[in-house]
């Protein structure tokens, strides 16, 4: 019992209850797992249920940051993927019909 408390008091865990604690611990499971999966937004979702528990969890906390991070990534990374598409189709669109696009 005193390992358990001295491993809970290290990670702040020692005012929840044990629902608490097994929710959290099995989240952040789950939060690693997602962060694998690169399932960056449900990682996002998860960890801010955790946060919603636990505040102060600096697991939780340091895994959305960096979900985060990687989710705007992702999201840049399509967006100019799009553009880059975008602009070859406008390119042979603009070859083809040349009086159909006004130059500024």
């Amino acid at each position: 019992i005193p390992k358990l408390i001295k491993k809970y008091k290290s990670k702040g865990l020692t005012q929840l209850n044990d629902e608490q604690r097994e929710f959290i611990y099995k989240g952040i499971s789950n939060l690693e797992t997602l962060m694998q999966l690169k399932k960056f937004e449900e990682a996002i979702e998860v960890a801010n249920e955790i946060l919603q528990v636990d505040q102060s969890n600096s697991q939780a906390l340091s895994i959305l940051e960096k979900a985060e991070k990687k989710e705007k990534q992702k999201i840049e990374t399509e967006l100019q993927e799009k553009f880059r598409s975008n602009a070859k189709e406008l390119k042979t669109e603009y070859k083809e019909n040349k009086d159909n696009f006004i130059r500024l």
